[in-house]
């Protein structure tokens, strides 16, 4: 029988360290890496542990609504409640006179740490406890950024590395040149790979309805998986909806949406094919898995940025193409799985023992250092004794570009 799970305490640790240069997408930049390792005490002595939350200047301010206005609220409840846990932790997104989106960083903290804490009662995997489709994914990495002195070959090289690394593909950032531009560059990359290399691109919704159309003609022959974000967010449905109907590439985006409400809304307006709702930014695992319910009916495919340490258990956990429909482009017909991970059980530190190394290795040899760390000692969404975290999903390019 499992142990009783009542909730006793949280406690978070901030971190937080400059990236060796400045990273630039087409309308944004970052000179730092960030993380909340979050743990759920609990009455069996269980704790629930988690990395989570990506936020530089506003990551306080979710620490603090975690402590003070989420804490409160858990005290003495059933972590095995995780249901109504969600719609307590719901409160402070009720604030009109605040950001939304950090009162749902600070829950995703709560609730992906609760689910640790679940699965580690039940000794079982969460990917396991989730569905246990897969026990083995497919990596990309993201780069393409945008650097000064940069040059074409360059763009290809890193391309030649990254496939030599065993990577299935790479998330490629345009929308900070003319689309004639990051067509080039991104058509150099798709030379240096081969044809069998996923590619995707993201222009963080830098450009207009017609600058979007225009690349995707100009880079119709590329064989790209999805286009991520194409568009302006000022009527970013509508026009994802247009670029949809009028190119050949699959429409990605989600990521910046923080409720299942605004997914559905995507989905029912014709503006995807793929939805990459950040579980991250928006509520944690148990919202982005109403999510993929919602994708599925919808004939969408759900994807999930892997930063975090239950990214690679949602995704294991159900079928991320769900057979796609000709209406939905077929978007997971050519699905690719190249790296291979082992998800079952092995041996791990807790992360007090591990905090000091981990840290040191995430900021100064990047994502893909702490996942290479990650993977050999402490393991995934359960850091005792879970399943391994590897350099999967769209982790880092290898410039340990954060996403």
């Amino acid at each position: 029988m499992a142990p009783k799970l009542k909730i006793e305490r949280i406690e978070c640790v901030p971190l937080s360290m400059p990236l060796p240069r400045t990273f630039r997408g087409s309308n944004y930049f970052m000179t730092h890496r960030c993380t909340i390792i979050t743990k759920v005490y609990t009455s069996a002595g269980i704790i629930g542990e988690i990395y989570n939350g990506d936020e530089f200047e506003t990551q306080g301010e979710v620490v603090k609504i975690i402590l003070d206005e989420i804490q409160p609220l858990l005290i003495g409840k059933d972590a095995f409640n995780i249901e109504g846990c969600w719609e307590l932790m719901r409160k402070p997104s009720t604030n009109i006179l605040r950001d939304r989106k950090l009162a749902m960083c600070a829950q995703a903290c709560v609730d992906s740490a609760l689910w640790d804490a679940v699965g580690k009662a039940l000794d079982a995997p969460l990917y396991k406890l989730w569905g246990g489709y897969s026990d083995r994914l497919p990596s990309i990495c993201i780069a393409g950024y945008y650097e000064e002195g940069k040059t074409l070959a360059d763009f290809g090289r890193e391309m030649e590395q990254i496939k030599l690394q065993g990577h299935a593909g790479c998330k490629f950032k345009v929308g900070g040149r003319t689309p004639a531009e990051d067509a080039e560059r991104v058509r150099v990359a798709r030379e240096a790979v081969g044809k069998d290399f996923v590619l995707v691109v993201d222009a963080n919704q830098a450009w207009t309805l017609r600058q979007a159309v225009e690349f995707s003609r100009l880079a119709a022959d590329l064989n790209i998986r999805w286009f991520e974000e194409p568009v302006r967010w000022e009527n970013d449905r509508l026009d994802m909806a247009a670029a949809r109907s009028q190119t050949g590439i699959p429409i990605c985006a989600g990521q910046s949406e923080i409720s299942r409400s605004g997914c559905r809304d995507l989905m029912m307006s014709g503006a995807i094919d793929v939805c990459n709702f950040d579980a991250s930014w928006s509520g944690g695992p148990t919202e982005w898995r109403r999510v993929a319910a919602l994708a599925a009916v919808g004939d969408a495919a759900a994807s999930q940025i892997v930063r975090r340490k239950f990214d690679v258990d949602v995704i294991a956990g159900r079928d991320p193409d769900p057979k796609p429909s000709q209406a939905s482009r077929e978007t997971g017909k050519d699905r690719v799985t190249v790296l291979e991970l082992d998800l079952e059980r092995r041996a791990g530190e807790r992360l007090d023992d591990a905090a000091d190394e981990a840290k040191r290795i995430f900021f100064n040899d990047g994502c893909e250092g702490l996942a290479a760390f990650l993977a050999a000692a402490p393991p995934s969404a359960r850091w005792g004794n879970g399943d391994s975290f590897a350099a999967v999903g769209e982790l880092a390019s290898l410039e340990d570009v954060p996403a």
